[in-house]
């Protein structure tokens, strides 16, 4: 993800605890994504434990 696209995105944590485990994802970055089937939103997350990327699309 550009730049650009991590100076817009707001710094929001996200914990989810499952059993004694905590996970936790900060929000890098969330853009648009115009394609043939609709517009989607993609929005891309960073494990602060381990610094994995996810993204998610949402329709």
């Amino acid at each position: 993800m550009t730049e650009s696209h991590t100076r817009r995105c707001r710094p929001p944590t996200h914990h989810h605890r499952a059993g004694s485990a905590t996970f936790t994802v900060r929000r890098d970055a969330s853009t648009r994504l115009p394609t043939e089937g609709g517009t989607f939103q993609v929005i891309g997350y960073r494990g602060l434990a381990d610094g994995a990327e996810h993204v998610a699309l949402i329709a």
